[in-house]
């Protein structure tokens, strides 16, 4: 079973997509972290998801979002639209789905949707 991993530092926001996937596509098992931490990490694969508060644009962030894109790990980052060097980094990186930090639910469901399918996915705010 595919698995999807959320870190965000916001337990609300992570307890809420938890409740969307598990609902939607009970076929993930989805687990939650609000610290960023290699070993959250261990046993992923490439069938799985993570989705990744970049909005602090700290150096580890960066790390471990690089450490996943070689792991050929599909990697969805939740970015602030205000800050553009980090959102372009990430558009070179090619994470797969770019979600702004404003990202409302009907937003956010249509990104699953898209994410799920081994798709690409582009908040409308960071498109430059």
């Amino acid at each position: 079973m595919a698995s999807i991993l959320i870190i965000h530092q916001n337990a609300f926001l992570r307890e809420g997509i938890k409740q969307f996937i598990e609902k939607e596509h009970p076929r993930f098992n989805v687990t939650t972290s609000g610290v960023l931490a290699d070993h959250s990490l261990d046993g992923l694969t490439e069938e799985d998801l993570v989705m990744i508060d970049g909005s602090s644009a700290q150096p580890e962030v960066r790390v471990i979002i690089e450490r996943l894109l070689k792991s050929n790990i599909r990697t969805a980052v939740w970015l602030p639209s205000e800050n553009e060097e980090f959102c372009r980094i990430m558009l070179e990186k090619k994470c797969s789905g770019y979600l702004s930090a404003d990202t409302d639910y009907d937003d956010l469901k249509y990104a699953f949707s898209v994410l799920l399918k081994n798709k690409t996915y582009v908040h409308h705010d960071l498109i430059p």
